[in-house]
């Protein structure tokens, strides 16, 4: 499988194209970290950080530091052989902290191991039955060899990262995977899955991914599979877990440098993959990372007029049409689960009355138009987020870095 694969990447296509979208997210990313109204966005939410300074946040703010001061895009490498962003690396996380750091680290952590076991268990099975129920039929892939849109709405697939990874947001697909995101969520436990990729990554048959770290040493992937053809894998640090369907949730330390692949004729693999926090961060400094970047979400719609990655079209004018307090609030950017019908109320495939699961025309709709009449904030607000969804493709790369799956 390895042997056949590593032939496979010499005559697949260049992935230089695919991570060609990392630059606009650094952007992003530098608007908000070197705006004065982002931070004061954060002291209001985190009196802890700065105006009351709370001891348990010691690390944390260090860590908001680095994010305003380090250079964006540089990698240190540490002695464990992780490669992690400067700007991103979080202190404290580390042998010399007393925090073990290994490519596979469930054997590490009791916490990981358990998520593991209850994604497996319960959130596999369900994410399984309505992806092929519900998601393959009605959200085809896309050509992965150009045409057609690159980085549309994120309730359909983004090409990105490297030839033949897509991604599917699981925000954007929740009416159709109702099940797998409350389970998904119960597993994780806590705040919640942590930013960035969460969702269903998608690897081409008889490709290998670039060889890459992910640079966040406050997060891990879990991957559980779906659809898994035999001799899948990923390999981490130089060693190799292999990913199959109806085995075990694998969850990977991605700052260790790694790379995925399938070796089949004819099969695509399928994983749900979820970022989690790391287990060695406090409480407090879980619930203060949702924070912040659930406020850089917020700010990067209503102050910069993007769509942050994995919030498509429907699920921001949804949050339009119910007035500024939604916006405004952080609920709406923390909580994947937002939107969702009473449990046992599960919308069915194309979407649900009253939901965002419906058709997806454009970005600005009428029920934008609607929703700004009213005070001048409310008006505000809605400008924002209806110039994001009208520039969701061109935001639509906006994830950080390269996935890990």
């Amino acid at each position: 499988g390895l042997a056949h694969g590593f032939s496979v990447l010499q005559q697949q296509p260049t992935n230089a194209v695919y991570g060609s979208s990392y630059g606009t997210a650094v952007e992003l990313d530098q608007l908000a970290y070197e705006s004065p109204e982002f931070w004061a966005q954060v002291d209001a939410a985190l009196p802890g950080l700065r105006k009351r300074p709370d001891p348990a946040l010691d690390r944390f703010r260090t860590f908001t530091r680095r994010l305003q001061s380090e250079t964006p895009g540089e990698f240190v490498e540490l002695p464990t052989g992780q490669e992690v962003l400067r700007q991103y690396h979080f202190p404290g996380l580390d042998p010399e902290s007393g925090v073990a750091r290994s490519p596979f680290p469930q054997a590490d952590f009791e916490e990981l191991a358990q998520i593991a076991r209850l994604l497996e268990a319960e959130c596999g099975p369900t994410a399984r039955l309505e992806f092929e129920n519900n998601v393959r039929g009605a959200r085809p892939l896309l050509n992965d060899d150009g045409g057609g849109e690159g980085y549309p709405d994120d309730d359909t697939w983004n090409r990105a990262a490297w030839y033949g990874w897509q991604f599917l947001s699981l925000r954007g697909v929740k009416h159709l995977m109702p099940g797998t995101v409350r389970s998904l969520v119960a597993g994780v436990g806590g705040p919640g899955p942590a930013h960035r990729f969460v969702g269903v990554a998608r690897q081409k048959c008889q490709c290998v991914g670039s060889l890459h770290s992910d640079g966040r040493n406050y997060m891990v992937s879990s991957l559980t599979p779906l659809v898994a053809p035999q001799g899948c894998g990923i390999t981490v640090g130089g060693e190799t877990r292999l990913l199959e369907e109806g085995g075990p949730t694998v969850v990977v330390d991605n700052t260790f440098p790694h790379f995925v692949f399938n070796p089949h004729a004819t099969k695509d693999r399928f994983v749900l993959m979820s970022e989690v926090w790391h287990p060695a961060l406090r409480h407090e400094e879980r619930e203060a990372l949702a924070a912040l970047f659930a406020i850089k979400d917020r700010f990067t719609v209503l102050s910069l007029g993007h769509a942050p990655w994995g919030f498509g079209d429907a699920e921001l004018e949804a949050a339009i049409s119910q007035g500024p307090a939604v916006l405004q609030g952080l609920d709406f950017w923390r909580d994947i689960t937002w939107g969702l019908p009473p449990c046992g109320n599960s919308d069915r495939a194309g979407g649900s009355k009253g939901g965002f699961g419906g058709s997806r025309k454009g970005g600005k709709t009428g029920g934008s138009a609607r929703a700004s009449k009213g005070a001048s904030k409310k008006g505000a607000s809605e400008k924002g987020a209806s110039s994001a969804a009208g520039n969701n493709r061109d935001a639509k790369s906006a994830k950080g870095g390269f996935a890990g799956s």
